[in-house]
């Protein structure tokens, strides 16, 4: 199972379960994590033009490694707000 999908799941189960603080935070790190992926997408539509939808698509998911530098980068911008 891939990083993102754990992470809807997760999100779903806390939704359920009427966890506000969870859900919050897990739909926070998906939305930092669709939004990597966008820029990935418009980046490489840039570079290569011949790509079609779905190649960009798939080209443009990242990788887990990167989904937790995401994660740790999201992590650090909320840890320095508070402060």
């Amino acid at each position: 199972m891939l990083l993102k999908e754990k992470i809807r799941e997760d999100l779903k189960k806390a939704i359920k379960s009427k966890t506000e603080k969870e859900s919050s935070v897990l739909r926070m790190i998906l939305a930092a994590i669709l939004n990597k992926e966008k820029e990935n997408r418009h980046k490489l539509s840039k570079e290569k033009p011949e790509l079609g939808p779905e190649e960009l698509e798939k080209e443009s998911q990242l990788s887990d490694q990167e989904m937790v530098e995401v994660i740790s980068s999201e992590a650090k911008k909320s840890k320095e707000a508070i402060i």
